[in-house]
């Protein structure tokens, strides 16, 4: 049934007039449980998968939700690029996982303790950045 329909068969069944109303409340709830099965997909999907040199992510900050993002702004450092943290994520928040040293190979596995380079999934100015941090 198209949303019309269930609109006005709702309405019959709970004595309302409003059907423009009630077509607004079903297709809200029908967004939410859209977004819900997504969510739910995305968080079944996240559990337990094993992450892999030559995987592309996204790195989230906890605490706030945002998104490492690198932009096309110079950081200190003249060939530097800076970072920020963004509400929303683009296509300059994809990082790739490489190995820091050639020990490791694609696909191989990432465990606790390897150092890792992460460099950009996009290319900023026709050449990829990697992301050094420091302590």
């Amino acid at each position: 049934k198209d949303l019309d329909e269930l609109s006005m068969e709702e309405c019959r069944r709970l004595k309302l007039d409003d059907v423009v109303l009630m077509r607004d409340v079903l297709r809200r709830l029908m967004m939410a449980a859209d977004e819900a099965a997504g969510n739910a997909a995305d968080f079944q999907r996240q559990q337990g998968h094993i992450v892999r040199y030559d995987d592309v992510i996204e790195l989230e900050h906890v605490m706030t939700g945002a998104m490492i993002t690198l932009t096309k702004n110079q950081a200190h450092e003249r060939a530097a690029k800076k970072v920020e943290c963004l509400d929303a994520g683009s296509e300059a928040s994809l990082f790739v996982l490489k190995p820091a040293f050639k020990a490791y190979g694609a696909g191989e596995t990432v465990n606790s303790g390897h150092l890792l380079l992460l460099t950009t999934h996009k290319r900023m100015a026709g050449m990829p950045y990697c992301l050094h941090m420091g302590v």
